[in-house]
């Protein structure tokens, strides 16, 4: 009955469509009328219907926004309320999932607005929940772990539980994903020879996983040599698998480099937005960021503005998806602050780099990126 309920209200949801923005608000409307409609049905498909409909409010927030925070918490309580009045016990052995997949979406929404360490806490809650259930256990709850604790700068645990995705993986569906956040996390932990050597035995099939993969090629040898040239064709060369990420982290790496001929190389950070708006808009905070670093770079803009605009966006690090977009950030921000002789500012900016680069790499690394290297070493990076 569950299955077949919640295929019901799907069908009906998707109906609505989500291609625009009037689409998706009457997609929300309409899951968000279900739950109050079905309120006053105490029967067990009744509120089966309302646990359902608040979940489908939920996930579509995480997809699509639209939802203020304390609605979502009013949502995530009320699906776990519903459980419980049924009398669905966190340790049944067949249900327990139904609580799992609350503390995931959960999990998943914490992320996508910066509060890295909730979305973990829930993660494990869902995991724990998950325990009984093989669709949502195993392989895909040490994934989904994998990926928060990298974004919260454990490039090590992460390499960890990346390879147990691997190794759980029994479908073989997420084996892409695992390898390459595991080839990804060894590099953010500073093991470039480790992250090379993995690569070399990695095949990948898809079009956007060898994408990744030669993505990765790039951004190692970046590191290693400070020559940014392969890394700058790959990234601006057309393709219809490639998505903004590769310009916007090009970009970045640019910009964070000692030598300024790489971002003369670029357009404008805005005329970077405009060839491909909607799939640069799509990632966000890392767009702002370089919308405001465009700014610092424009010989056009009063230094004070750029010194706010900048500040703005640096205090909101932890909405970027990706801890190496953060990373760069910080990287391209301590570049050009040191360039506008604004020293205080670039050694505070600096002392997050550093920390954020210690932690990827357990303490082994202050500059992770080695761009320090290219132009001087630390010292003269951060004063």
């Amino acid at each position: 009955m569950i299955a077949a309920t919640q295929a019901s209200i799907r069908d009906a949801l998707d109906a609505y469509g989500v291609a625009t923005r009037e689409e998706r608000q009457e997609r929300l409307r309409h899951a968000l009328r279900g739950v109050v409609e079905s309120e006053s049905d105490a029967s067990e498909e009744g509120q089966l219907r309302r646990y359902v409909f608040a979940m489908s409010c939920l996930v579509h927030h995480e997809r699509h926004g639209g939802l203020p925070t304390a609605q979502v918490r009013r949502l995530a309580r009320l699906a776990l309320a519903v459980l419980q009045v049924q009398r669905i016990s966190p340790e049944s052995a067949r249900l327990a999932y139904l609580y799992g997949d609350v503390h995931l979406v959960m999990s998943q929404i914490s992320r996508r607005k910066g509060d890295h360490w909730a979305a973990a806490w829930e993660q494990q809650l869902a995991r724990r929940l998950f325990r009984r259930n093989e669709a949502r256990g195993g392989a895909f709850q040490a994934l989904a772990l994998a990926i928060r604790a990298l974004r919260l700068g454990q490039a090590d645990a992460a390499v960890d539980l990346y390879e147990r995705a691997e190794s759980e993986d029994r479908t073989g569906t997420l084996l892409a994903r695992a390898r390459l956040g595991r080839i990804r996390s060894l590099r953010l932990a500073g093991d470039i020879p480790g992250a090379a050597a993995l690569a070399r035995t990695t095949t990948l099939d898809t079009p956007g996983a060898v994408l990744e993969l030669a993505w990765e090629a790039h951004c190692r040898h970046a590191q290693s040599t400070h020559d940014l040239d392969p890394m700058l064709a790959f990234a601006k060369a057309d393709g219809p698998q490639k998505g903004a990420v590769f310009l916007l982290e090009a970009w970045l790496w640019a910009a964070a480099h000692a030598s300024k001929r790489w971002l003369e190389r670029f357009p404008s950070a805005a005329a970077l937005g405009r060839s491909k708006p909607a799939k640069a808009r799509k990632h966000g905070h890392l767009y702002r960021c370089i919308e405001a670093l465009g700014l610092c770079h424009d010989p056009d803009v009063p230094f004070d503005l750029k010194l706010r605009e900048l500040g703005e966006v640096l205090h909101r690090l932890d909405t970027i998806v990706s801890v190496e977009g953060e990373l760069l950030v910080l990287a391209a921000s301590v570049r050009w602050l040191r360039r506008a002789h604004a020293g205080y500012l670039a050694a505070l900016t600096f002392g997050r780099y550093r920390a954020l680069s210690w932690s990827l790499t357990s303490g082994r690394e202050g500059d992770l990126l080695r761009l320090g290297e290219a132009g001087g070493g630390e010292e003269a990076l951060a004063s």
